[in-house]
């Protein structure tokens, strides 16, 4: 059987009780007798702090459909950083089709890898549709050729 360290997760604990824990145990190696070096693992709070950052993923929120989940499932698409990196996938794209193009409005690069936009006509088409619903014109023919050969550019 092996030693291991356990962290209370109901407690507040802090950097210097950490390290005292740390402390505290490799005097209690030390003074042990029996303990042969090749046996030993010297702890740290540098080693510490791998173990936690390789642990289960936390928590984060998307930062436009605002919904929670593990940051394993989210994507960072741009260069935008703090909790304004994690997006859904979905959720980016959806964006990209709304706005016409691939680019990050916040830190303005390009987003990567495999989000398109549809093409510059797509979208005209789809707001001129959007105008004729607007403006009533619900017949086809005539009424909805001539919004398309005046053109709204």
């Amino acid at each position: 059987m092996g030693d291991h360290f356990v962290f209370l997760v109901d407690r507040l604990l802090t950097e210097s009780t950490i390290e005292a824990a740390i402390e505290s145990q490799n005097r209690l190696r030390q003074s042990l007798p029996s303990a042969s070096k090749e046996n030993t693992i010297e702890f740290s709070p540098h080693w510490m702090d791998l173990e936690l950052s390789s642990s289960a993923g936390k928590s984060v929120e998307c930062r436009i459909c605002h919904e929670e989940e593990d940051d394993m499932n989210m994507e960072m698409p741009c260069s935008c950083r703090g909790s304004l990196k994690y997006v859904h996938r979905k959720c980016v794209q959806r964006w990209c089709n709304e706005k016409g193009n691939t680019i990050c409005e916040i830190c303005h690069q390009q987003f990567e890898p495999g989000y398109t936009a549809p093409s510059p006509f797509v979208l005209l088409w789809s707001y001129s549709n959007e105008l004729q619903r607007k403006l009533g014109y619900t017949q086809k023919g005539p009424a909805q050729s001539s919004i398309y050969s005046y053109g709204y550019y």
